[in-house]
């Protein structure tokens, strides 16, 4: 019924009134050597890749050179080195944080090289024989969506695959087929390869392949090319009188006949590309040069494809073009002689292309863990304007998760898999990476227990403010706490120049709690001070500071000054004071704590992790982070080392870089966004043993300003 309707659709809209894009040419410099043939072109980290190859085997001797050439914006063009490979290379892809290209050699131990900017490239060792083309994309291992590389190519006269989930460790398989695969797409949780002589072969998981039947082909036919589009697969194939015709599919295993036939000139070469309008490059008899044509097309299980334009001469100068896509938005031709062109996606009518870039991922969804009972939130963001979102369990849409981010309140270990998200907007869509989701059904037996700060007040306005957020998923009640700010029994312990009279103030949210100047000396507080292990004040009537409270709000602070303006060194802390034997599951913990203030020349905020087990933080020292909110006088590069309790540096950040790791660790916790990938804000993740441990804070280059310093427990 499906298909049928579909089919029912697909006829309404072949009547409707369809034209192609008029695309408008422009020729590019790449850079490269002038023999280079440019044979693909793909996008990923900011930037266009563009490869080639020129010259040949000449009796068994490597007489190749391959050159890849990238762009920011598609018209200026940078050639790094020639790469010394062992064959061709006619392929290029990005995904995973890394550009792969597959060499296609003469002998039966090819390489793949792969590089995370397309300048520096490594050598992977596939154990398999040639490789023309890769493919990054989805697949499906067992139920599990997972992202995978597939190359194809041929070895020992027969079809030749290797496939790596991460792009460094690959894996040979034998499809048991002996026919040459010279092109892989990826779409639709599927990986589709295809040969010359007209065989069409499928697979899920990168391993297992099958062969798929494509109705109606003419007698003879080959195939040419084959691409997806984000909505559905299209295959270029030459029919037995060299008049190639478009096969469509919405799946990769219905395929039908579009009807559309390209009868401009005798074909002996071409590929196709797709984004709204249909693009064919060829090599034809009848036309000289550089050509292409175009067809209109609309969406559907059996894509509608309409008639077809006379060949546009780009250059007739050239011999032709060897491959044309559509990335990014930017359609890209290139061929023989270092022929770069570019033609911007400038719209159409009835089908014929859109003015809205198709949208692309910038930022992933990151793998995560949790435990039973927690809370989980998985981001995507990508480039483009009325996105939509699609979130999807597996291979399964989530009701309702519409969002640019997916939050489970609450974790089961039914949720434990993939998470993916589908970006959709008027130019097209895009599938992000799919995110795996650990669930562990273990209390976390590590935890915040203390936060402590060793500074100075060094004028009578100045101040600072220590933040702590109480909480947990799967907790209840009111957490016991004791705050204090110690200066003249700091001082009775050899610290010089200490405050004389420190005070307190505590609040929930915004609004003040309770405070306390000296703390009395009462039973008890010096038993509660006792039972978090807090050295001892010198007696009752010292001007130390001290609370002992009980509290429910979640987003807490304490902001510490000195009497009648006093300064001098204090140290302002914060006890969790549950008893460890009396620590359960439902027991409300310190899930973040935090300091504020001017860094001056450096300032050490301390903290102690409680538990019988390991806890997984994130630290923080934010400067420009806290600028964007308005808080003026903040330092301009802030930077931080992390030491354990014997003075041993175990950890450092300068600039936290924009990673995906940290972006998502942020994201887990609530943490504010920094400003941009590139800020100059500090940021580290570390699985640390109970025990104490301090963090460092100081300005780059002895620079000065407010900064704060979180501590917090990860999930």
């Amino acid at each position: 019924m499906k298909h049928t309707l579909s089919l029912l659709l697909a006829g309404v809209l072949t009547a409707a009134s369809l034209s192609a894009q008029a695309l408008s040419w422009t020729k590019r410099d790449p850079k490269v050597n002038s023999e280079i043939t440019m044979n693909a072109v793909t996008f990923g980290a900011g930037k266009y890749a563009a490869v080639g190859y020129r010259g040949t085997f000449i009796n068994g001797v490597n007489g190749i050179q391959n050159q890849v050439t990238t762009s920011a914006d598609g018209a200026t063009w940078t050639a790094g080195p020639a790469l010394p490979t062992n064959g061709a290379i006619r392929s290029i892809a990005y995904g995973g944080g890394l550009f792969a290209v597959p060499i296609e050699s003469n002998s039966e131990t090819s390489l793949i090289l792969t590089s995370p900017d397309a300048v520096t490239w490594t050598a992977r060792a596939t154990g398999a024989g040639q490789l023309s083309s890769i493919a990054y994309g989805n697949g499906v291992v067992g139920t599990t969506s997972t992202p995978m590389w597939v190359a194809v190519g041929s070895a020992n006269g027969g079809s030749n695959v290797s496939h790596s989930t991460d792009g460094i460790t690959w894996t040979r398989v034998n499809t048991g087929r002996t026919v040459d695969l010279f092109q892989v797409v990826s779409g639709r949780f599927v990986f589709l390869a295809i040969s010359r002589s007209g065989t069409l072969l499928s697979s899920s998981n990168g391993t297992t392949w099958t062969a798929v039947t494509v109705p109606g082909l003419p007698a003879g036919a080959t195939f040419l090319g084959i691409t997806f589009d984000g909505t559905q697969f299209l295959l270029l194939v030459n029919d037995g009188s060299r008049n190639p015709q478009i096969f469509v599919s919405g799946d990769g295993s219905a395929w039908a006949a579009s009807g559309s036939k390209l009868t401009a000139a005798t074909l002996f070469d071409g590929t196709l590309a797709s984004n709204g309008t249909l693009a064919a490059v060829v090599g034809a008899s009848s036309v000289s040069g550089n050509v292409v044509f175009t067809a209109p097309i609309t969406a559907g299980f059996f894509a509608t494809v309409g008639a077809w334009s006379n060949a546009q001469v780009v250059d007739a100068s050239g011999f032709g073009f060897v491959f044309i896509t559509n990335v990014n938005n930017l359609w890209i031709a290139g061929g023989y002689d270092a022929a770069l062109y570019t033609a911007a996606s400038t719209g159409g009518s009835g089908g014929g292309g859109t003015t809205t870039p198709a949208p692309v991922v910038t930022t992933q969804p990151a793998a995560q863990s949790a435990t039973v009972g927690g809370s989980v939130t998985f981001s995507a963001a990508a480039s483009g304007t009325g996105n939509t979102y699609q979130w999807r369990f597996n291979t399964t849409a989530i009701s309702g998760a519409t969002n640019a981010t997916y939050t489970i309140p609450s974790v089961t270990a039914a949720n434990a898999g993939a998470y993916s998200v589908i970006i959709t907007n008027a130019g097209g869509s895009v599938t992000s990476n799919a995110a795996t989701l650990t669930v562990s059904t273990a209390t976390a037996s590590g935890r915040l227990i203390n936060l402590s700060v060793l500074t100075s007040l060094s004028s009578a306005t100045d101040e600072f403010t220590l933040g702590y957020v109480v909480g947990g998923p799967g907790t209840s009640g009111a957490k016991p706490l004791v705050i204090r700010a110690a200066g003249p029994s700091l001082g009775a312990l050899g610290v010089p120049g200490t405050i004389s009279d420190p005070q307190l103030e505590t609040f929930a949210g915004s609004t003040k709690t309770g405070e306390n100047d000296n703390w009395g000396g009462g039973t008890t507080l010096t038993n509660a001070l006792a039972a978090v292990g807090a050295f001892a004040y010198t007696g009752p009537t010292s001007r130390d500071a001290a609370v002992s409270t009980s509290i429910t709000s979640r987003d807490n602070s304490v902001r510490v000054t000195g009497v009648a303006g006093a300064t001098g060194t204090v140290i302002a802390e914060v006890y969790d004071a549950t008893a460890s034997a009396n620590f359960t599951a439902a027991t409300p913990r310190l899930l973040n704590v935090s300091v504020r203030k001017a860094l001056g020349t450096g300032l050490t905020a301390g903290f102690v992790l409680g538990g019988s087990g390991p806890t997984k933080v994130l630290i923080r020292v934010v400067g420009p982070g806290l600028a964007a909110f308005g808080v003026p006088g903040t330092v301009v590069d802030p930077q931080l080392v992390l030491f354990n309790d014997k003075s041993v540096k175990i950890g450092e950040n300068d600039n936290w870089g924009g990673t995906a790791e940290l972006t998502a660790a942020f994201n887990s916790v609530g943490a504010f966004a920094f400003p941009s990938a590139t800020s100059r804000d500090a940021a580290l993740i570390a699985t640390l043993q109970p025990g104490g441990y301090s963090v460092q804070a100081s300005g780059v280059g002895g620079t000065t300003g407010v900064g704060i310093v979180e501590v917090y427990e990860l999930p």
